[in-house]
């Protein structure tokens, strides 16, 4: 959703990030984004989005923020760019009440026209986010020398569930006073968040998508960066699909199925998947699932993988003492010993003495005198052969 829609598609304030995610020439990429201007999101349904972008929007309708905050918790994607088109009051009267701001916005911070404005915090070396792991050790991409001029300043109250992906870094001189080291919780401006509203995600960035508050757009790192933060936002969304041994799987609400479902376990047995409510087709919860392995959805063409793991308990290789290993137990009475035998036991084999070696010298005697006795006395011998022939 592009705050500005230009006569050119790739000229609106969303054209960079729908170049950045459009599959290339010839491939089938799993990313395929569509356009629309604010005005159209009155208009749209968002079920079948598994991701909505605000790129520069100046405000949200109440309406439309109700349908938002709706998408999100039934586990939708929302991802929010700033811009100078965006209205801070508006967004902190409409967006921030139903969480879909990770903080307050004050103000937006600027570097003068002779300074060279902020840099990301940035090191591929030092610890990063899981969401930028891609970056990990890599020295060229970008994310640390980009320039941002603008950037929304973000207020995150220190109850704040939002988590910070990226900070920001003040220049060597600019008209802010200078930030620390962004750690997380440090009081460095947030340039990236991501939390969590209902069964979804919300991932903020306060500065431009586009080249008119930062130089983000001409590094390497920007399309992996925009691909990356998509399928961050994304990832609660196909949280159905991963399931433990003993879940059930249950088909999310916002799924449209075109028949109904089938579901087959690894060994291609059907699994059964009835339908639960008053709804009929539209809810589907199968019984727990009890092996592990990739399952398969299908309906009419389409098909899903349903992968199901082991607990991640039964995968806990941690030892335990003798107090946990007795309340594993159930609290039986057992007594426990350490590697080292029993103080009787010790005294009992020192006294009898260990005869496992000369019994195995006795034993290999033998069989060295019966060999012997063999070549000697043995039927088919080596002159008996010479002879014959």
């Amino acid at each position: 959703v592009e705050g500005f829609r230009a006569a050119r598609p790739r000229e609106g304030t969303a054209g960079f990030v729908s170049l950045a995610l459009a599959p290339r020439p010839g491939e089938q990429g799993d990313l395929r984004p569509e356009v629309i201007s604010d005005l159209e999101l009155a208009t749209r349904s968002l079920s079948e989005q598994r991701a909505v972008a605000l790129v520069n929007v100046a405000g949200v309708a109440e309406a439309q923020a109700d349908q938002l905050a709706a998408y999100v918790k039934g586990g939708g994607a929302l991802l929010i760019f700033a811009g100078p088109r965006v209205d801070g009051q508006a967004y902190n009267a409409v967006l921030g009440p139903r969480g879909l701001l990770p903080g307050k916005l004050s103000r937006v911070v600027s570097a003068g026209p002779e300074q060279p404005g902020f840099g990301f915090d940035f090191n591929p070396q030092g610890e990063i986010h899981p969401l930028l792991k891609v970056f990990a050790g890599e020295q060229k991409s970008g994310l640390d020398t980009a320039r941002i001029f603008s950037y929304w300043r973000l207020e995150m109250p220190p109850t704040a569930t939002a988590r910070r992906v990226l900070n920001y870094r003040a220049a060597a001189a600019t008209s802010e006073p200078a930030k620390p080291a962004a750690v997380e919780g440090s009081d460095a401006d947030p340039a990236i968040t991501i939390s969590e509203l209902g069964a979804g995600r919300v991932i903020f960035v306060s500065t431009s998508a586009d080249a008119q508050w930062t130089s983000l757009p001409a590094k390497p790192a920007y399309v992996p960066l925009m691909q990356e933060l998509f399928r961050g936002a994304m990832g609660r969304r196909d949280q159905w699909l991963n399931l433990e041994v003993g879940q059930s799987l249950q088909l999310p609400g916002w799924l449209k199925l075109p028949a109904a479902p089938l579901l087959s376990g690894p060994n291609r047995k059907p699994a059964p998947l009835p339908s639960v409510g008053a709804s009929g087709t539209e809810n589907w919860q199968s019984e727990p699932l009890t092996e592990p392995g990739v399952y398969t959805l299908t309906s009419a063409q389409q098909s899903w993988p349903i992968v199901v793991n082991a607990p991640a308990a039964q995968s806990d290789v941690r030892t335990l003492d003798g107090p946990a290993l007795r309340q594993a137990l159930g609290g039986v009475a057992i007594e426990l010993h350490d590697d080292k035998l029993p103080s009787s036991i010790a005294e009992f084999e020192s006294a009898a003495g260990d005869w496992s070696w000369s019994l195995l010298l006795a034993a290999l005697g033998l069989v060295g005198i019966e060999s012997l006795l063999a070549q000697r006395w043995g039927h088919h011998s080596v002159a008996a052969t010479d002879e014959r022939s």
